[in-house]
């Protein structure tokens, strides 16, 4: 929701945007389940993994304006690296 809260969006398109990726977490958490449960091989999973990123991405860029949009493709900033943590 960060990288969507960066673009300005609308009330109606951030109550679009949160329904959106609110069920695309709970197809990634049935998903985990599968996965833990042995239902379903990790091969699987992560096809499908990949399948709903996919279409979590264009759900999200049908909802925005073209400018938005833009900036919604550029990938996000990773987070800052710190020093590297003291060997235990």
């Amino acid at each position: 929701m960060r990288r969507l809260a960066a673009l300005g969006l609308s009330e109606e398109q951030k109550a679009e945007g949160k329904e959106i990726l609110d069920g695309t977490r709970k197809k990634m958490e049935d998903l985990s389940s599968k996965a833990r449960d042995g239902s379903l091989d990790l091969e699987a999973v992560r096809k499908e993994h990949e399948r709903l990123r996919k279409e979590t991405d264009e759900a999200i860029k049908a909802l925005l304006a073209s400018e938005q949009a833009e900036k919604w493709a550029k990938p996000p900033m990773p987070p800052p690296q710190g020093p590297p943590h003291p060997e235990r």
